[in-house]
């Protein structure tokens, strides 16, 4: 069987002390490999699920972009550029004011809040 070398830091390895303590395991390795790829019983929820499932949250992240992306090129570019108006709108006074010069050097708010008047066009 292959083995693997890990070299930890002095708090790393404390933590792993610890939680082997409360698990009542006393082999570093098994209870590394416990952690990470589970025991096959019991509903553990490893390492390796936690990986599983931030990818399907990135995908259907991704996804759902995608999807937007292609609506508003598609059908609803006037819809999109008011709702980032309104957006900006109800930003620009939350940000600090070091933050509002910076926008105004580039974005007239008063356009902004005339094209949402017309209705985005």
């Amino acid at each position: 069987m292959p083995s693997l070398t890990m070299k930890l830091s002095a708090e790393e390895e404390e933590i792993i002390l610890r939680r082997m303590k409360l698990n009542g395991e006393t082999n570093k390795s098994a209870h590394i490999k416990r952690i990470y790829f589970g025991n096959g019983g019991g509903g553990d929820f490893t390492a390796t699920d936690l990986v599983r499932k931030i990818d399907s949250l990135a995908d259907n992240a991704h996804a759902v972009t995608r999807l937007i992306g292609q609506l508003v090129d598609v059908h609803e570019a006037p819809v999109a550029l008011s709702m980032s108006a309104a957006i900006l709108l109800l930003l620009y006074p939350s940000v600090p004011p070091t933050a509002r010069a910076q926008v105004d050097k580039y974005i007239d708010m008063r356009t902004i809040e005339h094209l949402l008047k017309r209705g985005g066009q």
